[in-house]
């Protein structure tokens, strides 16, 4: 019988349960965690607001929190919330620029600028 995997943690965003497994990676030799892809399949509130990762490169809107910030990083802008606990990965972009309008798809429609 084979071994049921158990997560690592569970993150909950906007009412949605992600579990976070590791995993071993065998061409660097070391472990993972294992957390979803939003860039391939982005997730959205059910307000519209996309769900996204701290650890991926600011948008075109980025605004970083301390004006000394040089990462430009999800996770040091302003409009990136964690609904849990600070140090989550997974959080929601607050900006009302990247909501997406009720029944539209997975898309986002760029304002002019």
């Amino acid at each position: 019988m084979q071994e049921q995997k158990r997560p690592v943690k569970v993150c909950r965003v906007a009412d949605r349960e992600f579990r976070i497994y590791r995993e071993f990676d065998e061409q660097i030799q070391a472990y993972y965690l294992t957390y979803p892809d939003l860039k391939e399949t982005p997730l959205y509130t059910n307000e519209g607001r996309p769900i996204t990762r701290s650890d991926y490169e600011g948008c075109l809107f980025y605004k970083a929190i301390s004006p000394d910030d040089s990462f430009n990083e999800c996770g040091d802008c302003t409009f990136f919330y964690r609904e849990e606990t600070p140090a989550d990965i997974l959080g929601i972009c607050m900006d009302d620029v990247l909501r997406r309008k009720k029944n539209e798809k997975n898309t986002v429609v760029k304002p002019m600028l």
